[in-house]
């Protein structure tokens, strides 16, 4: 069994079945890659496996065990997620923001210890946002934003990252610059992570495995040279293309018809 696997999962939400059956499992220590159409339930599946949506049927499992079983200290001690959708309570800091990531190594009588301070040091420098460390998250760009989000996940220090749509606000060097971190996370820590993401050159880019979701099912996984083919494309997005070598990397890029 891999650290994060669901069986035969189904999901449903607002009267509407998100995922009818979904087995899959994530590899260990790389990452892999989410991609399908919008409303495919690529969200709902990060979710699930975080504890945040109870399945009508099925199973995710983290660590061998029935996630939904595990106490939220616990889950929040091996997963950390990054969702699509962030509100910050106002006037607070970036970093008293990355502190959170702390809480469920803390104990009620038990405050921050150096450790712990230099786990959100750490998180900070990852992400480019030490100097701004001090300002308020509402003052901060999108984009910004988003950087101090991902330090607080990161200031979990969990073996798994779940990370919906990560690259959300950032412009193309940003965003590339974001996955090039995750990448290097990933390559030092051997943390486990699993992303959705829109762009599919992005996508092949930086995953080691992808998987491709179409009405909730699983389409088509692999590699990315397996999965972003012509007939892959054209059978999860509807999308006439042509997959080429990216010059750069090697690896798949579409180009649309």
């Amino acid at each position: 069994m891999s650290l994060v696997e669901t069986r035969n999962l189904r999901v449903d939400l607002g009267g509407r079945n998100v995922l009818p059956d979904l087995s899959l499992m994530l590899p260990e220590h790389k990452i892999t890659v989410i991609v399908g159409p919008n409303a495919c339930g690529k969200s709902t599946l990060l979710r699930t496996m975080a504890r945040l949506v109870k399945p009508a049927a099925g199973t995710a499992y983290l660590d061998d065990k029935d996630v939904h079983d595990q106490p939220s200290r616990d889950v929040a001690r091996k997963l950390g997620l990054l969702p699509q959708q962030t509100l910050a309570p106002e006037g607070l800091s970036v970093r008293r923001l990355v502190e959170r990531g702390r809480t469920p190594h803390l104990g009620p009588l038990r405050p921050m210890r150096e450790s712990d301070r230099k786990a959100v040091d750490d998180a900070l420098d990852s992400v480019g946002m030490r100097h701004n460390e001090d300002r308020p998250v509402a003052a901060l760009s999108g984009g910004q934003r988003q950087r101090a989000w991902l330090a607080l996940v990161l200031a979990q220090q969990t073996d798994v990252l779940l990370l919906d749509e990560p690259t959300t606000y950032l412009d193309l060097p940003h965003q590339i610059e974001l996955l090039d971190l995750v990448k290097k996370l990933n390559h030092d820590t051997c943390r486990t992570v699993a992303m959705v993401l829109h762009d599919i050159n992005l996508a092949s880019r930086v995953a080691d495995h992808m998987i491709a979701l179409r009405g909730g099912a699983v389409v088509a996984q692999g590699s990315p040279s397996n999965v972003v083919t012509e007939a892959g494309m054209k059978a999860v997005f509807d999308l006439d293309c042509r997959v080429i070598s990216d010059p750069c990397r090697g690896t798949p890029m579409v180009v649309p018809l």
